[in-house]
């Protein structure tokens, strides 16, 4: 999902730790509370996720727009990137290998993110880890 053209948040009635409800459409856990997130490539992956979260799992969902440039798993030393998730709490999420996620909202963020912190890796596809 390095492509992701929009990502919402949402709230789901049930505990849902990780859903793949296609190849393109997966629930990611973010660190702080229990929110999930959701990115797609296309909205209309998102009818097709609260359609399916309501009548196969039984959970209600709202969607929260969040606009994402980048989502980018992270690799490198883990005081540096401990520090650097310290501050960027708001755009870390978790894939279901519990792999750290920085969910870039601008190019310029994550080119930011990248100079600032050379001894963090920034992946484009999880497949890299």
């Amino acid at each position: 999902m390095n492509n992701i053209n929009v990502a919402l948040e949402i709230q789901a009635t049930c505990k849902l730790p990780w859903v793949k409800l296609s190849p393109r459409l997966e629930i990611r856990v973010k660190e702080l509370g229990s929110r999930k997130f959701v990115g797609t490539v296309g909205e209309l992956q998102f009818e097709v996720l609260q359609y399916r979260l309501e009548h196969e799992y039984g959970a209600k969902c709202r969607f929260e727009p969040r606009a994402i440039h980048k989502a980018c798993w992270m690799t490198g030393d883990a005081n540096e990137m401990k520090e650097f998730m310290k501050y960027r709490q708001q755009n870390i999420a978790y894939d279901k290998a519990q792999n750290p996620v920085f969910l870039a909202e601008t190019a310029f963020i994550l080119r930011t993110a990248m100079d600032k912190h050379p001894d963090i890796t920034f992946h484009l596809t999880s497949e890299a880890l």
